[in-house]
């Protein structure tokens, strides 16, 4: 089973313009984050952070995982892999076991045809 996951805040940081699909990034639990007790960064290659896994519903695309459902079921190092970069969203699917799981066509759809709706 996939679990996607949205990464949000990254106006915050580099933009959307710093993901591109199919890259490999890194998950860290930021224990030190005042606003957020199951706050998890997205960092590249040279550790620096991008944004973090959503975790309110204002932020996490509907069919993804919040940083909630996934904090305790992530391992020390976590890596995901950038599914989708639409507009605001970016969505990446947990790596587990090493292996790269195939992204969902529905998780897919039901984002897009939710974020239609609530544009009207």
């Amino acid at each position: 089973m996939m679990r996607a996951l949205t990464i949000a805040g990254c106006n915050y940081y580099f933009g959307p313009e710093a993901f591109c699909v199919g890259q490999r990034l890194r998950l860290m639990k930021d224990t030190d984050n005042a606003f957020d007790d199951e706050a998890i960064c997205v960092m590249n290659d040279a550790g620096v952070v991008l944004g973090h896994v959503a975790n309110s519903i204002h932020t996490v695309a509907r069919g993804t995982y919040s940083a909630g459902r996934i904090y305790d079921l992530i391992a020390e190092k976590q890596y995901v892999k950038v599914l989708y970069v639409i507009d605001k969203y970016i969505i990446a699917g947990l790596e587990e076991g090493g292996d790269q799981l195939e992204a969902s066509a529905e998780i897919f759809t039901e984002m897009v045809n939710y974020e239609m709706l609530s544009n009207h």
